[in-house]
């Protein structure tokens, strides 16, 4: 259910259901580049989760 704030600034009652996401994104070193935390009206929501693995290069195996 969304906060107060939330319902206000998405322009829904505080009944409504939202779609809370965290996003994080890190470098190659395992940095942390980017956060962020979305809300969204969970019924005018649709999402995609795509993410890439980073492939060892050769030689660093072991």
């Amino acid at each position: 259910m969304p906060t107060k704030e939330e319902a206000s600034v998405l322009r829904i009652g505080s009944a409504w259901a939202v779609l809370a996401i965290t996003r994080v994104v890190t470098d190659a070193a395992g940095r942390v580049v980017e956060a962020a935390f979305l809300v969204f009206p969970g019924d005018h929501a649709e999402a995609v989760f795509t993410t890439h693995h980073q492939i060892a290069q050769r030689g660093t195996e072991e």
